[in-house]
């Protein structure tokens, strides 16, 4: 038997730390989030509402909701359900011992070789960004930018695209609260990350 370089063991060492940490995190995270949703008393949504109304209504879960997607209990899905939250969103949640059986059956096929921390953070993000979603539309916040059906956020980033790019044209910088400088921070690491707008910007919108 070929024993394995020793800069690629110290790669599967650190990758099976990270990984279970991962997992450690996520499961902390996911009991901070069902106390809360089943110790606060939340506003019922708003049937006749404005689209304010119905945002309103949906920021009461935006901060937890997301670190539920791997742990959907029959509790937790009941509770959702008479929340309103419709089945497009609940779809999204998936099992984490499901998702943990798959990667160690991957693993254990020969000649696949990855990263159990990275696989295991792609899919939780996935999941995470299209509950966050499909929880958006389906609470009716839809609206119409460039003459087609889309939902809120994926207007407000691609706004928020045209008025960056309108200020670096006119080399200005425009006055900002904490929450925008804190969005365009965010956008300006993405744009860092894959070292060119155009994909970075096509990433964002796509993803939303």
């Amino acid at each position: 038997m070929i024993e394995p370089p020793n800069d690629i063991e110290l790669f599967y060492d650190n990758d099976l730390a990270s990984y279970k940490n991962l997992i450690d995190e996520l499961k902390r995270k996911a009991i901070i989030a069902k106390n809360i949703l089943f110790s606060e008393q939340f506003e019922p949504y708003p049937e006749n509402g404005s689209n304010d109304d119905k945002i309103d209504f949906l920021l009461q879960f935006i901060d937890f909701i997301g670190d539920l997607a791997l742990f959907p209990d029959d509790g937790v899905i009941k509770k959702l359900k008479e929340l309103r939250f419709a089945s497009q969103s609940l779809k999204w949640f998936v099992k984490l011992e499901d998702i943990l059986k798959e990667i160690e059956r991957l693993k254990d096929v020969k000649g696949v070789v990855f990263s159990s921390n990275l696989y295991l953070y792609s899919i939780a993000t996935h999941l995470y960004i299209k509950l966050i979603i499909n929880t958006i539309e389906g609470f009716g916040l839809n609206t119409t930018y460039n003459n087609a059906e889309t939902n809120i956020l994926n207007k407000d980033f691609a706004e928020r695209y045209r008025r960056r790019e309108y200020n670096d044209k006119k080399k200005q910088t425009a006055k900002m609260d904490f929450f925008e400088r804190m969005i365009n921070k965010m956008l300006d690491n993405f744009e860092k990350a894959f070292s060119s707008e155009v994909s970075s910007k096509q990433l964002v919108l796509s993803i939303f």
